[in-house]
């Protein structure tokens, strides 16, 4: 346990292996039935009736993305209520429209490059994704955070720069090999099941080369099915890990701690603000649920 537990495994394990194991409790044998799916680019007037919803939500994502723990879930569901304001149709929502589809997509792709700003400034990541990368730079020996920019900035322009690149690649990937990507749909359940199972104990295996790490790796498996089963996000797992050694990192520097006392937690106006702001964070979705349930109509 000094050491920590595996990163990599517990991402395969959740994200993976947790998906595996959901889709073959609910996988119907007797359904064999498959739609082909084909894919045609629309022109670009099409793209360009849709610029305001694009522009309005991807500034949106990219806000709500700075705000740790929020990710692009949230994002697309607040991108999408605010274009179903704005829209003369809102009727049409939920019926496949347009707006709908480019609020959710272009939030959530914004959401990324925003969650970067606490990760790099404050060394806390503001979604599963950006704790997979606090991960990656921690295994690195590079602590996330101001001292990164002084410490190591050609780091974090090479980040920058890199980024800018990858929405070019992905942006070329996405519209020539599109017609490809739908094909995977066609792929048999019976064979591509077994094979995510393979390459995810292969993968946990192959960082390190220690079976303990497939062992973890089916634990997180079973734990992210269950969670996935009873509608609990995995995400605030995976920052829970990344985070705890962080935290009790700097909890053990505070010095009054050190010598017994608990007096730094709370002898500081902006401690305390930090702490009402995080308890009422928690609280308020509780007593909005508490409040919206007595206001509902009971069934006679």
């Amino acid at each position: 346990m000094y050491d920590g537990i595996p990163m990599v495994p517990i991402l395969i394990g959740l994200f993976a292996l947790g998906e595996v194991f959901h889709n073959l409790e609910n996988y119907d044998p007797t359904d064999t039935k498959f739609q082909k799916i084909d894919y045609k680019l629309p022109k670009m007037s099409y793209y360009w009736k849709l610029k305001w919803s694009i522009l309005r939500s991807g500034l949106l994502g990219c806000i709500i993305g700075v705000f740790p723990g929020a990710g692009g879930t949230i994002a697309s569901f607040i991108a999408y209520d605010v274009e179903k304001r704005f829209s003369k149709h809102p009727e049409e929502f939920g019926h496949g429209a347009p707006a709908g589809v480019v609020a959710a997509e272009a939030s959530n792709s914004g959401s990324v490059g925003g969650a970067m700003v606490p990760l790099l400034a404050l060394g806390i990541p503001g979604s599963s994704t950006a704790a997979v990368l606090i991960g990656a730079l921690m295994i690195h020996n590079l602590t996330p955070g101001p001292e990164l920019f002084t410490k190591n900035p050609e780091l974090v322009y090479t980040l920058f720069a890199s980024m800018f690149v990858a929405h070019v690649i992905m942006a070329a990937v996405g519209v020539l090999g599109s017609k490809l990507w739908v094909r995977v749909t066609a792929i048999p359940k019976t064979i591509l099941y077994p094979l995510i199972f393979a390459f995810s104990i292969l993968g946990s295996y192959a960082v390190e080369k220690n079976i303990v790490h497939v062992v973890f790796c089916l634990i997180f498996g079973l734990l992210g099915w269950m969670m996935k089963k009873y509608k609990y996000p995995a995400a605030p797992v995976v920052l829970g890990v990344v985070l705890g050694k962080l935290m009790e990192t700097n909890f053990s520097q505070i010095p009054v701690v050190g010598k017994g006392s608990w007096s730094g937690l709370y002898n500081r106006p902006l401690t305390v603000i930090l702490f009402v702001i995080s308890i009422a964070a928690i609280a308020w979705p509780m007593i909005q649920d508490h409040l919206n349930k007595k206001k509902a109509p009971k069934a006679e």
